[in-house]
């Protein structure tokens, strides 16, 4: 493209852009710089386009003159109209101007206005205020002349117009007059109370020094026979100047202290005071009452009441009542009422005169227009409740007395139960006892046992309802072959062991056949008979359990008589029954903390318990009116004998354990200083458990003895067997040591000896150390085995005497910790693994 052309395209562009406000399209022409040549033909294309809008602009001019003529007059006129209105807002302001100040003087004539109005107010109220303060000064003197010529009665009223008018004074409070006045009047006012208190005092006198209350109706001048004061214009008065309830207050507080509490309060040393009713105006208290019955303390409460009422004007009858008779009630009930309730049933009857007395000071009352009728004659309705909740309390404290007077008084009872037991034939393995040896072995068995345990599962407190030890459980897994018939003995009595009586009788000290037959092989058929076989023990008893149940049976008798309709409380019957529980409770509660005193505490109280609930057990069966079964509390109460039994046993198996801990497993038993300490804890232990048994002996029955002992001395031989079974290593001198303790521990043997009444005195005494200590054997065996040869060991095993103690890994272990090794050794674990 040619730059002439090129020229061309930038003028027209850029005259577009002024007259349009248009851009070029071609990014040729937006891109060419202005040249010179360039600028001198946009000159001329802008010259040419500015002639021709010119040239426009004229000939639109000659088309709408006549319209802009029309406008050029309007405007005009405009003007025109704008200077008028200027003037005529000039006027607007300057009348404003004038009018403003016509206000601000008719405010300032309105303000003068008001300030006159209030200026003659207050002139007024001044002078009103004047005229009440003069009226009352007027009236403080004309009360000043009243009060001085003793004018009371005028002197009250002057008082109370005073008064009035001082409250008139309103807004007036803060000033000078109106304390001055109220200053006065209010001095005034206290003299004027202090006179008529001083009336009331001389009408209604109190003297402490005689201890007399006197109440006149009327106080006379001395030598004038016109009354002066009456006690009812003093009333009047007193509740005028609004100080009668403060009078009442003071009256009825002296009223109780000085004559109605000595009356019905005893002192310390039990004594009452005397009161007096003299010419119906006067009461005198005497020092001392020979009126001590809650039915002349009822007359002279109503000879107070009368004396109150005759004297005193009506309007102040009711206040003082509403003021003493809540108190009197309370202390009437709390301290007469509810002593006097009898706990025994043949006082019931007399205090029939005590309710009616009650229930004519209740009609007293009501007549006197006194308060108190209803609470009386619900008192006297709820007596059943009242008493039984007496009776309840008496119990529960005859409880408590006879358990803090403490263990006394102790005394062997006997146990007797006769049962019917059914017996094999003559065949029979055990056909060879006698009957005297078969109740001899029934007498063994401990007693009061209300749950049996299943023959080797438990130890010997499980036998009495508590947790076994599972070390002793499992010593003799295989006592579960018991006869029925021996369970249904030992069931009859409630007994049980962890290793059972006959269980150990049949499984380690005779054998027991698998089968009985004859030479042919066939079985022998067995002859059962029936015998009745009588059990008997003696045990030790205190005096509480005695006298816990005479406490008890005494509710039953009572709850019977109760049955008859001659009798107030006759609806309490049923309630004496529910007695029971609580009285059994309250035995629960306390008595440990009282039998603990006692060195064999808690074995007196395990055969105190089962004996009362034995007793109970029996008394339950008896049937009687509105009875409620005991069964429950009978089996808590075997319980919580039971559980101080287990507490009991429970602490000697900590201390026995606590000795025996001495030995430190017996490791290094030769060696000192560890020897001794072995010898120490042996000693110790064995010292220990013949002092138990010493000391149990007078209390428990012999059965139970022999059973506790046992489980102690169980606890002490298991306790020994794992220790000595836990040595990897036993020398020849510890074996012979320990041996030598085994030999001491077995001593203890002489306190399982049968009683010399029960076996034939030419025989030699059995000990019965196995049947109530159910690892004795194995202890035993243990001995033999420490103090024995290989073969001995092999001898024993093989005869079956160690198989029924000892596991085959048992006597292996022991085996390897006595012997070193060898090959005899080798070959005797062999045998004893492969037999």
């Amino acid at each position: 493209m040619s730059s002439q052309s090129l020229d061309g395209q930038l003028s027209q562009a850029i005259i577009q852009s002024v007259q349009y406000g248009s851009f070029p399209d071609s990014d040729h022409v937006s891109a060419a710089e202005l040249s010179s040549s360039a600028l001198q033909h946009t000159l001329d294309g802008l010259d040419y386009a500015q002639n021709t809008v010119k040239e426009d602009i004229r000939t639109l001019s000659r088309d709408i003159a006549p319209d802009i003529d029309g406008w050029i007059i309007q405007a005009r006129q405009l003007h025109t109209d704008i200077k008028k209105s200027q003037a005529t807002a000039r006027d607007i302001v300057s009348q404003h101007e004038v009018t403003q100040t016509l206000n601000e003087r008719t405010l300032n004539s309105s303000n003068k206005l008001s300030l006159l109005q209030n200026e003659l107010l207050f002139n007024n109220s001044l002078e009103q205020s004047l005229r009440i303060i003069k009226d009352l000064h007027d009236g403080i003197r004309r009360l000043e002349d009243s009060i001085f010529e003793d004018r009371i009665r005028d002197a009250i009223e002057k008082l109370l117009r005073l008064e009035d008018g001082l409250s008139a004074l309103v807004g007036l409070e803060e000033t000078r007059a109106a304390e001055i006045l109220s200053k006065r009047i209010s001095n005034l006012h206290g003299r004027v109370r202090k006179i008529i208190s001083g009336y009331w005092d001389e009408l209604v006198y109190f003297d402490p020094t005689t201890k007399t209350v006197t109440i006149n109706k009327v106080l006379t001048e001395s030598g004038s026979k016109t009354p002066s004061m009456k006690l009812s214009d003093v009333v009047t008065t007193l509740s005028e100047l609004d100080f009668l309830d403060e009078k009442l207050d003071l009256f009825c507080k002296r009223l109780k202290d000085m004559v109605l509490w000595p009356r019905m309060v005893a002192t310390s040393n039990g004594t009452l005071a005397g009161v007096q009713v003299e010419r119906g105006f006067k009461i005198t208290v005497s020092g001392l009452s020979d009126r001590q019955s809650l039915l002349e303390l009822i007359k002279d409460l109503e000879s107070i009441i009368e004396l109150i009422g005759s004297n005193f004007p009506l309007t102040v009858i009711g206040p003082i009542s509403e003021r003493l008779m809540p108190a009197i009630l309370e202390k009437l009930k709390d301290q007469w009422l509810l002593p006097t309730v009898p706990t025994k049933l043949f006082e019931i009857l007399e205090f029939e005169k005590v309710l009616n007395a009650i229930k004519n000071f209740a009609d007293y009352l009501n007549v006197s227009r006194w308060p108190g009728k209803m609470e009386l004659v619900d008192w006297v309705e709820q007596l059943p409740r009242i008493w039984l909740t007496k009776r309840r309390e008496n119990a529960l404290d005859q409880v408590r007395g006879h358990l803090a007077a403490g263990l006394k008084d102790f005394k062997v009872v006997e146990r007797t139960e006769t049962q019917t037991v059914t017996s094999g034939g003559s065949d029979d393995w055990d056909a060879g006892w006698s009957d005297e040896g078969d109740n001899l072995e029934r007498k063994s068995v401990p007693d009061n046992q209300s749950q049996p345990a299943s023959a080797g599962d438990e130890d010997i407190s499980g036998a009495w309802g508590f947790d076994a030890d599972s070390e002793d459980a499992d010593l003799h897994p295989g006592s579960d072959d018991k006869p029925g018939t021996d369970e249904d003995i030992e069931d009859a009595w409630g007994w049980g062991d962890e290793t059972d009586v006959q269980d150990i009788l049949e499984t380690e000290i005779s054998p027991k056949p698998e089968q009985t037959g004859k030479s042919n092989g066939a079985p022998e058929v067995q002859k059962h008979t029936e015998r009745e076989v009588t059990l008997k023990e003696t045990f030790s008893i205190s005096s509480l359990p005695e006298e816990i149940f005479e406490v008890i049976t005494q509710q039953i008798k009572d709850a019977e008589a109760l049955a008859g309709p001659e009798y107030r409380v006759a609806s309490a019957s049923t309630g004496l029954i529910p007695l029971l529980p609580l009285i059994l409770a309250m035995f629960k509660a306390v008595a440990p903390l009282f039998y603990e005193t006692h060195e064999s505490g808690n074995m007196y109280l395990y055969n105190d318990s089962l004996w009362l609930a034995e007793q109970l057990r029996t008394a339950n069966q008896t049937p009687h009116p509105g009875r409620l079964k005991l069964d429950p509390d009978i089996e808590t109460l075997e319980s919580f004998g039971k559980l101080s039994y287990s507490r009991e046993m429970e602490t000697q198996r900590i201390i026995l354990g606590d000795l025996l801990d001495g030995a430190q497993g017996f490791a290094n038993c030769t060696e000192s200083p560890f020897s001794d300490a072995c010898d120490t804890a042996v000693s110790s232990v064995v010292d220990r458990i013949k002092q138990i048994n010493a000391q149990w002996t007078p209390v428990l029955s012999r059965s139970a003895l022999l059973q506790a002992t046992g489980s102690l001395l169980s606890t002490i031989v298991s306790k020994i067997l794992v220790d000595i079974e836990s040595m990897d290593d036993i020398s020849e001198p510890e074996s012979q040591r320990l041996t030598a303790f085994c030999h001491q521990i077995s001593f203890l043997n002489s306190l399982f000896l049968r009683e010399k009444s029960d076996i034939d005195t030419s025989s030699e005494a059995v000990p019965l150390t196995a049947v109530y200590t159910p690892n004795w054997l194995k202890f035993e065996y243990l001995a033999t085995i420490l103090e024995s040869s290989l073969v001995d060991i092999k001898g024993l095993w093989a005869e079956g005497y160690l198989k029924n103690e000892f596991t085959a890994d048992e006597l292996v272990d022991l085996i390897k910790a006595l012997f070193a090794e060898s090959e005899h050794r080798k070959k005797a674990i062999r045998e004893i693994r492969g037999s």
